[in-house]
């Protein structure tokens, strides 16, 4: 049996902050258009579309000078939330969760850092509480030397 090369993560190629009220990716749904062509919508809505609109904004300025990324990545999300008034806990245990979080980011970065999220091949995320709500996002090459 062959072993892979463990990859390493190289220096980060393109950091950034997009600042907003993280939304989170919904539940791909399929339908028929009119004229009976296959389509798929996320259900996040307005406000999803919104988010990943201000995603995007943020990576055409990041990538104005920048080839598109091609091979394999890591990513690196760290989203802040706006803590409710009345709530003690230290960390945001409550929805949305991290994981679709993440997946809105992928999804708005697609063809403008990457040519697919499938290149992401190593992510780390954090949520946390913090006064101005938003996400820090760090992309990096990843080595197979």
């Amino acid at each position: 049996m062959q072993s892979n090369p463990t990859p390493t993560q190289s220096a980060e190629l393109l950091t950034f902050r997009v600042q907003g009220t993280p939304v989170p990716a919904g539940s791909k749904v399929s339908g028929l258009t009119k004229d009976g062509r296959k389509y798929y919508r996320d259900q996040s809505g307005q406000r999803g579309r919104k988010w990943r609109e201000i995603i995007q904004q943020e990576a055409i300025l990041i990538m104005r000078d920048r080839e598109i990324l091609v091979g394999p990545l890591s990513l690196r999300l760290d989203f802040t939330v706006k803590r409710g008034k009345t709530v003690t806990r230290q960390y945001p245990t409550v929805a949305p969760d991290t994981t679709k979080l993440i997946r809105a980011v992928e999804d708005a970065l697609n063809k403008l850092v990457w040519k697919d999220d499938s290149q992401v091949v190593n992510q780390s995320a954090t949520k946390r509480y913090g006064d101005v709500p938003g996400v820090d996002v760090l992309v990096s090459r990843i080595d197979l030397g």
